[in-house]
C-alpha cells in the first residue's frame, strides 16, 4: 500500500486548472511541455494491529518475533522531479519521473533512488509509460510499478469541471491492496469542494471515504476510513502548489482462524514548485 502513496503524486499533478474568470475554476487533465516539475513529499503514519486465535497460533507469532499488538510509526520524506520535455509533432512530448531521494525514519524504502518512469504525453490526453528504470528492483517489480502508474494516470482521468466557489465534484477511484500476497481493491471516493479563488489560487477542500468488502475462499477482509485535507492550485501555471491530507483507515481481517484488526493514521503533506525550461 506504502507503493501507491509515493505514486500519489502522480496524480495530483495531473489535476492542473485554469482560470477562466474571476468566478470560476476550469479543470483539465494535462501537464505542460518544457517543464519541471519538483516536488517534495512528507508522510506521518502510527498503524496498531491486533491480533486474536487460538493460544498456539498466538504462541507462533509470538515464537516469529509479532508482538501482539504491534505498534509501528514512521516519517518519510521523498524528493521527485517530474521532467517535460519539448513539444513535438502531433503535440506530444516525452516526460520522465524520477525518485531522487528517499529519508524513512524505520530505514525502509519502498521506492529504490534513482527509480525514474519514462514516458510519451500528448496534449489534452492521458501520458502513457512505455519503461522504468531502477538500480535495485527486479523486472517483475518494474512491471508491476508501471503498470500501478498507468492504472493511476487513466482512472485520474475524466470530463472537465467547470466550478463557481461552492460548488464541488466526487471521483471514485481504486486502489490496489497487496496484503500477504492476496491482492484486494479499496474503493476510494474523493470529494474536492472549491472553496475560494484569489490572487491567483484556488482553494480546495477534500473528504475521501475508503471502502472495501471482499471475500476470498475462506479470507474475509473489511475496511473503511476517511479522509480530511485542502488543496491550493496556481491557476496561471496550472499545477497544485500545496496538498495535505490526514487520513484514519481501519482494515479487519480473518484469515483461516487468525483475526486482525489494523488501524492507521497517516498524514501526508506534498509541496510542489514548478520551472519553465
Amino acid at each position: 500500500m506504502k507503493k501507491l502513496m509515493l505514486l500519489f503524486p502522480v496524480i495530483l499533478l495531473l489535476w492542473s486548472c485554469n482560470n477562466m474568470n474571476k468566478d470560476t475554476v476550469d479543470f483539465k487533465v494535462q501537464y505542460k511541455p518544457d517543464c519541471v516539475y519538483n516536488q517534495v513529499m512528507n508522510e506521518k503514519t502510527k498503524m496498531e494491529s491486533k491480533f486474536d486465535a487460538s493460544p498456539a497460533m498466538l504462541q507462533a507469532l509470538k515464537d516469529k518475533g509479532v508482538e501482539n499488538p504491534t505498534k509501528k510509526q514512521n516519517e518519510m520524506t521523498v524528493l521527485i522531479a517530474l521532467k517535460t520535455g519539448r513539444l513535438g509533432p502531433q503535440n506530444t512530448f516525452p516526460f520522465a519521473m524520477e525518485y531522487l531521494k528517499t529519508t524513512s525514519k524505520d530505514g525502509h524504502v519502498e521506492i529504490p533512488d534513482s527509480s525514474i518512469f519514462y514516458g510519451v504525453d500528448t496534449i489534452g490526453k492521458i501520458p502513457v509509460i512505455d519503461s522504468m528504470s531502477s538500480p535495485k528492483m527486479s523486472d517483475y517489480m518494474k512491471r508491476a510499478l508501471t503498470s500501478s502508474v498507468q492504472n493511476l494516470l487513466q482512472e485520474s482521468c475524466g470530463p472537465e469541471k467547470n466550478l463557481k466557489v461552492g460548488e464541488q465534484f466526487t471521483r471514485e477511484s481504486p486502489m490496489n491492496m497487496d496484503l500477504g500476497g492476496i491482492k484486494l481493491q479499496l474503493t476510494i471516493t474523493t470529494t474536492y469542494k472549491l472553496k475560494s479563488i484569489n490572487a491567483g489560487t484556488a482553494a480546495f477542500d477534500i473528504s475521501q471515504v475508503y471502502n472495501l468488502n471482499s471475500t476470498i475462499t475462506d479470507h474475509t477482509f473489511k475496511a473503511e476510513g476517511e479522509g480530511k485535507g485542502k488543496l491550493v492550485y496556481d491557476l496561471k501555471n496550472n499545477y497544485y502548489r500545496d496538498y495535505t491530507v490526514n487520513m484514519v483507515l481501519g482494515i479487519s481481517m480473518d484469515i483461516g482462524g487468525l483475526y486482525a484488526e489494523i488501524n492507521t493514521e497517516s498524514n501526508i503533506d506534498i509541496q510542489t514548485t514548478l520551472t519553465q525550461n
